[in-house]
């Protein structure tokens, strides 16, 4: 498969491996670690189901305004390592999750520094899973 056709795999699958990170966390944040992930309690206005599908609705729609030119410099710069794409993942994850809250810092109220803090890392968590989907199957390291 060309190099070409491998990234564009890449950008469409990405999102889905989001979806299914998501859920993955989800359920195990609700069978194994309850004190962790909080759903839906009197102290946490938005539950983290919530959140976690609207960070991958928002991840979907971030690949294309920031994964595809960062995916265009990197080729044109020669960077094809894991670690700077992670990087950049994770980075814009945890802006899309820290978006999520103060945008609806209202709705947040009191709970506005916790919410940043939870949603932010599961941003930066699922924005790292996107990187890593696709840096599988576009394997830019690979020409």
């Amino acid at each position: 498969m060309s190099p070409l056709r491998r990234k564009v795999l890449g950008f469409v699958i990405a999102p889905m491996g989001t979806a299914v990170a998501a859920a993955i966390w989800y359920a195990v944040g609700l069978l194994l670690v309850p004190k962790l992930i909080p759903i839906m309690s009197a102290a946490d206005p938005a539950g983290l189901g919530e959140a976690l599908g609207a960070i991958t609705l928002f991840g979907a729609v971030l690949v294309l305004f920031i994964g595809v030119p960062t995916a265009l410099v990197f080729a044109r710069r020669g960077v094809t390592g894991l670690g700077p794409h992670l990087l950049v993942g994770c980075l814009a994850g945890f802006v899309v999750g820290a978006a999520l809250v103060f945008a609806g810092a209202s709705y947040a109220g009191a709970h506005l520094a916790r919410m940043v803090s939870q949603y932010s890392t599961a941003g930066f968590g699922l924005g790292g899973a996107t990187a890593l989907v696709y840096w599988q199957i576009a394997r830019p390291d690979v020409a």
